[in-house]
């Protein structure tokens, strides 16, 4: 309605629009000056209420309701109106139906001019023409005012919009303004014309200007009364704007579906990469999961085939494969192919190549041998990448079209190259768990030999000690008889010989129980009888045992024990040997001088014993390993001090066997300080 009332708002002639209730909704300027009312008095009034009808009759033959009923044909009539200031005037009509866009009823469009009748008055020519004049030279629309196709008028806006002189165009056939493919348009608009259908809105014609240029123009033509003769009246509206807008709308809409067909690729491309890495990251089976992969990248990249193939020992096999709808299979006719049947192909793959055949009818004459087994598979265009397995080409992947030929895009080579990545990893992590399997079965079964071959160590140490004992108690006692002269006096050497003896036979009896228990630890059968025991007890018995051996060596012994609840519960079979073992680590690595504090102070619920010396310390690398069984420093068969690499293991087993803790702190050249933590309560079997 917007563009009707632009134009009709320029036009010479009257136009009144009736609403479905036969209701004025709108009248133009011309309306008013024929009339002589404000626009006021007529809007919202019934037509057959006008104040400008007496009688609306006669020349139509028709009452008021049948001239403006809707569905009426176009009829025209003349009729005497009462103007605003009480004159009859003769006017002449044409009602029009018309369509109304966006409402599901029709509008009926009234067009009103004067007419000139005998006996009946008529307006000054002059008036008139200066009326006309004034109207269509202010109008901002091209006007042309045509009597059998020739040009009659032009006002000054058309001559703006054609670049030529009214001079020009005055006279001229009107169609030969009209460009080549407008023509038809053209005369049809015109014959409807003469043949009085009346105003016509909404047509388009194509005009050339003066320099060539085609200008697109929307037509709205009424039938005139020019100089006394029928003619034409059009108005042309130049919609060159327009047009160009719904070029650029149309282009802009264009590059929009475009730039939504790229996101929905891309979006597809993202969906199917994600769907293809969900799938090979952790499959049940790798045989479905690699099935279903080619299904989906055959799907988004409208493939016929994808397939993958892998190579063995120069041998090569179909061995998954997903078709459309419609394909033959191949899988099961591509089966043991020997590789040298593809000299071309396999050239490129191994040299990380992409194989990418658009036409195969036009491959290379090098690649004769694989284009003829590709005809035979109707195959028209391809695209074929390598698969690496463990940094090997142990294959490919590819799609194939048996339909058109034809470039496969950069998106689809990206997200086929990505699934041969992912699908190599695949297969590479499942070779590696087969491996892994395999490995682990045979770790398995070297573990349950190693735990026999340990069993039997163990009961094999526990049978050596048990058969050692026995011949070391008479060995020991008797040499003891002997170095108390019970069986009579001793001379000089038989004395050392003796002291040797006894000395050796303690050594190795202490060998023989640190063997003995640590057996028993390992195969699970050590037994601790756990009583209240006085600790300072077992540290004075300790102190005791070794008095001899640091008085020999000229080393301090000296003890400090601080317990406000001197008894703790433990194995004293157990803690004795732990502290034996402790002291005699601590009085043979202190040199000559030298000092060992014993040391015994309560922690809380723990009580921390402490054995310090000054003695030649362990180098800082060595610490971690020292609670190791058989571990020493000093390994050499020329060590300068004695032991079999036990004592602080075993002292490890007994304290850990308490529920405590023990470690050490030690300097180079500075001396040893031995920490054990044991709590004062044990739980009792």
């Amino acid at each position: 309605m917007e563009s009707f009332s632009d134009v009709a708002e320029q036009l010479p002639i009257g136009i009144i629009v009736l609403n479905a209730d036969r209701q004025i909704e709108y009248c133009n300027p011309a309306v008013l000056e024929i009339l002589d009312y404000n626009s006021k008095d007529l809007l919202g009034k019934n037509i057959c209420e006008a104040p400008f009808f007496k009688d609306l009759q006669a020349r139509a033959n028709l009452s008021c309701p049948e001239l403006f009923a809707y569905g009426c044909k176009a009829v025209g009539f003349e009729q005497t109106c009462i103007t605003g200031n009480g004159k009859e005037i003769p006017t002449r009509w044409k009602i029009i139906p018309a369509e109304t866009k966006g409402k599901d009823h029709s509008s009926i469009i009234c067009c009103i001019d004067h007419a000139l009748r005998d006996g009946q008055l008529r307006p000054n020519p002059e008036d008139h023409d200066k009326k006309y004049v004034r109207i269509l030279e202010n109008g901002n629309d091209g006007i042309v005012i045509i009597q059998d196709f020739v040009v009659k008028y032009m006002n000054a806006k058309l001559v703006d919009i054609l670049g030529y002189d009214k001079k020009e165009v005055i006279g001229r056939n009107f169609m030969g303004f009209v460009s080549a493919g407008s023509k038809n348009d053209a005369y049809h608009m015109y014959v409807e014309i003469e043949g009085d259908i009346g105003l016509q809105q909404n047509q388009e014609l194509n005009i050339t200007s003066k320099t060539g240029k085609i200008i697109p123009m929307k037509i709205l033509s009424s039938s005139i009364e020019y100089e006394g003769t029928p003619a034409d009246l059009v108005i042309l509206h130049d919609i060159s704007q327009r047009k160009s807008s719904e070029k650029e709308l149309q282009e802009y809409s264009q590059k929009l579906k475009v730039f939504n067909e790229l996101i929905r690729r891309k979006l597809n491309l993202e969906k199917s990469i994600s769907y293809v890495s969900s799938v090979l990251v952790a499959p049940v089976d790798i045989d479905i999961a690699i099935e279903e992969c080619l299904g989906n990248i055959g799907t988004l990249c409208g493939a016929s085939r994808v397939y993958l193939f892998m190579i063995k020992e120069e041998v090569m096999d179909n061995t998954h494969e997903w078709r459309s709808e419609g394909v033959e299979p191949q899988k099961e006719n591509l089966r043991d192919l020997p590789v040298s049947m593809f000299p071309w192909w396999m050239d490129k793959l191994h040299k990380g190549e992409i194989i990418h055949v658009t036409d195969v009818s036009s491959m290379p004459p090098e690649a004769h041998s694989e284009k003829e087994i590709l005809e035979m598979q109707d195959i028209s265009s391809l695209i074929v990448l390598p698969l690496y397995v463990s940094g090997k080409m142990s294959g490919f992947v590819g799609m194939d079209n048996v339909v058109n030929t034809g470039s496969w895009s950069e998106e689809d080579i990206n997200v086929l190259g990505i699934m041969s990545n992912l699908v190599g990893s695949a297969i590479e992590r499942r070779q590696n768990e087969e491996t892994l399997s395999i490995h682990s079965m045979q770790l398995e079964k070297a573990y349950d030999e190693l735990k026999v071959l340990d069993r039997m160590k163990s009961e094999f140490l526990a049978n050596l000690s048990h058969e050692l004992k026995t011949p070391l108690h008479s060995i020991y006692g008797y040499s003891s008889l002997l170095d108390e002269e019970v069986f009579g006096k001793l001379n000089e050497n038989q004395r050392k010989s003796v002291d040797s003896i006894v000395r050796n036979s303690e050594r190795l009896g202490s060998l023989i129980d640190s063997l003995l228990y640590m057996g028993n630890v390992l195969a699970g059968t050590a037994q601790y009888t756990i009583d209240t025991i006085l600790l300072e007890n077992i540290l004075d018995r300790a102190i005791e045992t070794y008095s001899d051996q640091a008085r020999q060596k000229s080393v301090t012994v000296s003890k400090n024990v601080i317990m406000l609840h001197p008894f703790i519960d433990g194995d004293v079979n157990f803690l004795i040997q732990l502290m034996d073992k402790l002291m005699d680590n601590a009085v043979k690595f202190t040199l000559k001088g030298g000092q060992v504090n014993l040391s015994a102070y309560e922690e809380g619920n723990d009580v921390h014993i402490e054995v310090q010396d000054t003695g030649i310390g362990i180098p800082e690398e060595n610490v971690k390993d020292i609670f190791t069984s058989f571990y020493q420093v000093d390994g050499s068969s020329t060590r300068k001090y004695g032991g079999n690499g036990l004592g602080l293991y075993v002292s490890k087993l007994i304290v850990e066997a308490h529920q405590g803790r023990i470690w050490l702190e030690s300097e180079k050249g500075i001396g040893t300080t031995v920490h054990v933590l044991l709590p004062k309560e044990q739980v009792r079997a």
